[in-house]
């Protein structure tokens, strides 16, 4: 909105301008008797190109930044499917995680997965939490925080897995995967059925934001088929 202000003020000077020096011309004109059409003519001739190549300066750089957004630049998505890999038994753990793709045509930096709300589905009110990133999957935050927080996304639909947690062996709660967290909130989940909203941000993108429904029996099982029906989870 505000570019588009700026480009309009710009042009209406530009314009204010332009009437401007032609009512001089024509009044001086006038003044020595020259005829009127013939300093329209004359005026144009040696002002009209560059007039209108000072406007298209002004203007070029606005359609560069309006084109550049529109066209080319990063869009993400966050998807998931309720199979492997997006859970995976690797015992002694189970492992859940989604995929963040850029469908866009330029790539997305700085792209972080935020952990924004939690909420048992028995219970009226949200479990309130401070928004805590999410780890990339792969990465190991204690050797480089960095890469374990924010990643570059690039464009081709390249699926980009991101940690949301995992279930130990012969233990009831789900463990949030976490590079970092604060300590007055807690990272591990009782069994039961509970939701999640997930956000991705970027430098130069949209956040994207979807809701997770987790159904936790509690309930281990050693073959990863057998676990996926007791741990449910869905994309909303």
């Amino acid at each position: 909105m505000k570019n588009r202000q700026l480009l309009v003020a710009v042009l209406l000077a530009a314009g204010l301008c332009f009437v401007s020096a032609f009512q001089v011309s024509a009044q001086k004109a006038e003044e020595i008797n020259i005829d009127t059409s013939a300093t329209i003519v004359s005026w144009l001739s040696i002002w009209g190109p560059s007039v209108l190549l000072a406007i298209i300066a002004l203007i070029a750089p606005f359609l560069s930044i309006r084109i550049s957004r529109r066209y080319l630049h990063p869009r993400l998505g966050i998807d998931f499917e309720n199979q492997r890999p997006y859970l995976r038994l690797a015992s002694p753990f189970y492992y859940v995680r989604f995929v963040v793709t850029n469908n866009g045509r330029t790539q997305a930096e700085d792209c972080e997965a935020v952990l924004e709300e939690i909420y048992y589905e028995d219970q009226s009110s949200k479990w309130r939490i401070l928004p805590v990133n999410l780890k990339w999957s792969g990465e190991d935050p204690r050797k480089d925080f960095k890469a374990a927080c924010f990643r570059t996304i690039y464009p081709g639909g390249r699926k980009n897995f991101c940690d949301i947690g995992h279930i130990e062996k012969d233990k009831k709660p789900f463990f949030l995967t976490l590079p970092r967290h604060y300590l007055e909130q807690t990272r591990n989940l009782r069994p039961g059925h509970f939701k999640m909203k997930i956000s991705v941000y970027a430098k130069n993108a949209e956040k994207v934001t979807r809701e997770f429904s987790f159904g936790w029996s509690g309930t281990w099982k050693d073959k990863e088929e057998e676990m996926s029906k007791e741990m449910i989870v869905k994309i909303l």
